[in-house]
């Protein structure tokens, strides 16, 4: 017997397989509209000094480190109002040195 979970997904993975288009994109982006308001996101990472270039610690080891995508988180650490960013970084692994905990 088919179970109700399995009917479920395949109704909503065939609500998926419509034939409607996407709108082409304009060449002056999501914003031509004019409309004021109607942008979601602006980049102000320079004008705020965030400057950011992610090492992930590659040696060819493979390491889990090596193999995990890097994260970001956005929160109020302080509690002043302000989100603040952590961007967590990896370090170069070095064989040779013995790891510590």
């Amino acid at each position: 017997m088919v179970s109700y979970a399995a009917v479920l997904l395949s109704l909503l993975l065939l609500a998926g397989c419509g034939d409607r288009a996407a709108p082409p994109p304009t060449a002056a982006g999501p914003s031509s509209s004019g409309a004021a308001g109607s942008e979601w996101f602006t980049d102000r990472a320079k004008e705020s000094g965030l400057d950011f270039v992610h090492v992930n610690g590659m040696s060819g080891g493979f390491y889990m480190a090596e193999i995990l995508a890097p994260g970001v988180a956005v929160f109020d650490y302080d509690n002043d109002g302000d989100l603040d960013v952590f961007l967590p970084d990896e370090v170069r692994f070095r064989p040779d040195v013995p790891q510590q905990l």
